[in-house]
């Protein structure tokens, strides 16, 4: 078993990744944006494309606190996407 001293232990806490361990492009900018101050509207629209094999998406709709600018950014099922929607409590709707 690995000895780690109190320093070690700390430091491989820093490097885990906090929202979830993906290498989705469109989860990182859905995070950005919420550094940025947009905000996410509820609810996230998940979506079933068969024709896609039954892959699962997750639709997020965004405001901009500070305009009336909308964007949506989509992402795709991912350990890291149902983590952070349970963490804040968000409200999906299956469409």
């Amino acid at each position: 078993m690995l000895n780690l001293d109190t320093q070690q232990t700390k430091w491989l806490v820093l490097a885990e990744p906090k929202h979830g361990n993906t290498t989705q492009a469109s989860y990182f900018q859905l995070l950005a944006a919420l550094d940025q101050g947009w905000e996410i509207i509820q609810p996230v629209h998940q979506r079933l494309h068969s024709a896609l094999g039954g892959e699962l998406s997750f639709l997020f709709i965004l405001k901009n606190r500070e305009s009336t600018s909308v964007q949506m950014i989509k992402t795709h099922d991912d350990p890291a996407i149902l983590k952070f929607i349970s963490e804040n409590r968000l409200w999906v709707t299956t469409s």
